[in-house]
């Protein structure tokens, strides 16, 4: 696994790099949202966060995940620049997040609570039996339950939360439309170009390969 971290890790570097060097100030993005990615799919913290082993299928779906939401992270240009934490009263109170250990897009949404230090809970879903979210209509991961609000879809899920834990007018305020455009080109890039090329890249074989693509573009 350790091997598979560290090919993985130049694997992103190498593509980030190619594609994002024509901006300064996304090398400072990529640098810290890829912290905060690995952070939260390999730390522990408390209660917070449940951490299971998983084979070696899944640990390699983990790296994906992990490095996926490092690259995903990047692309929110406006709240990477200078962190500013939400304020106390703004801080949802209840925060579960239904997931995959392995999907790319559950740890995208990790990724960016952990960056804000909003605390949540993990529920693992069964990939198969999905009895987890049986309550729900909506049958994919993740999804965020904040304050008994469901949101689903990673993107939709931190534009809901940005404007919960920054305030609507403020972010509106903020953003101007170029920055808008630049916002939402790199998330496109992320969910429908580099999940897609991530699993041929960092797997042993190409069995595997083609296994971890299906999972990833089945249950994302």
């Amino acid at each position: 696994m350790r091997r598979a971290s560290t090919l993985a890790s130049s694997v992103l570097s190498r593509t980030l790099t190619s594609t994002l060097h024509e901006g300064g100030a996304l090398s400072t993005i990529k640098h810290r949202f890829l912290l905060a990615s690995l952070y939260s799919t390999t730390s522990s913290t408390g209660s917070s966060h449940s951490r299971r082993i998983f084979n070696p299928f899944s640990s390699s779906l983990g790296v994906a995940g992990a490095l996926l939401s490092a690259a995903a992270a990047a692309s929110l240009s406006q709240d990477v620049l200078a962190k500013e934490p939400p304020r106390a009263e703004l801080v949802p109170k209840e925060v579960v997040l239904y997931q995959y250990e392995a999907c790319p897009f559950c740890n995208k949404v990790k990724a960016y609570l952990d960056y804000y230090d909003i605390p949540y809970k993990v529920v693992e879903v069964n990939p198969i039996s999905k009895k987890e979210i049986k309550w729900s209509d909506y049958k994919k991961v993740p999804i965020l339950m904040v304050d008994g609000e469901q949101l689903v879809d990673s993107s939709a899920i931190i534009d809901k939360l940005r404007n919960k834990i920054h305030g609507k007018e403020i972010v509106e305020s903020a953003s101007d439309k170029d920055g808008d455009d630049e916002e939402i080109k790199w998330r496109r890039w992320v969910d429908n170009h580099l999940v897609h090329v991530l699993s041929p890249n960092i797997y042993r074989n190409t069995s595997e390969a083609l296994e971890s693509f299906d999972y990833i573009t089945s249950n994302g």
